[in-house]
């Protein structure tokens, strides 16, 4: 029998008024063997609809897929990176117009 797919979430951060990006480690047991597979990690957008008084929270196809701790670690590492360069371009851009 076909193993299904399961997510957990690890966390999530607001990256716009109604959407957050969600990352979730994704496991696989196959239901012969009950063995469970670690199948890496997801990026994915979700958005939120208000539905009258109600709040629907939807993901949005096309996430992305990260195989194994050390490629998460790679994308917390170009993440971080990208933010230090882009505070240094903004700190050397200050002392240019002080």
């Amino acid at each position: 029998m076909a193993s299904k797919m399961k997510y957990s979430e690890l966390s999530n951060a607001q990256i716009a008024d109604k959407r957050r990006l969600v990352i979730s480690e994704c496991v696989k047991q196959n239901q012969d063997t009950k063995e469970t597979i670690h199948c890496g990690f997801t990026l994915a957008q979700q958005i939120e609809v208000e539905e009258g008084k109600r709040m629907t929270r939807v993901f949005l196809k096309n996430g992305i897929h990260v195989a194994s701790i050390d490629e998460l670690y790679n994308l917390r590492d170009a993440i971080n990176d990208a933010i230090n360069k882009y505070e240094n371009e903004k700190n050397d851009e200050e002392e240019w117009e002080n």
